[in-house]
């Protein structure tokens, strides 16, 4: 299965989804993820670095 992890910024996978996404992959699955920022990870297919904007007014 392909998983696709979204969060604002890439401190938000690292402190909360690490352990999670590499149960996934061990489990067979394909996890990519998408935030702000540069962070790689060996578990991490694909990382798409998205500018979000947390601004209620951008």
């Amino acid at each position: 299965m392909k998983i696709l992890y979204c969060a604002t910024v890439d401190s938000h996978i690292i402190s909360f989804h690490l352990d999670i996404i590499k149960e996934l992959v061990v489990s067979g699955n394909i996890v990519d993820v998408a935030s702000s920022g540069d962070y790689s990870n060996e578990d991490i297919n694909c990382k798409f670095n998205i500018p979000f904007s947390k601004s209620p007014v951008s």
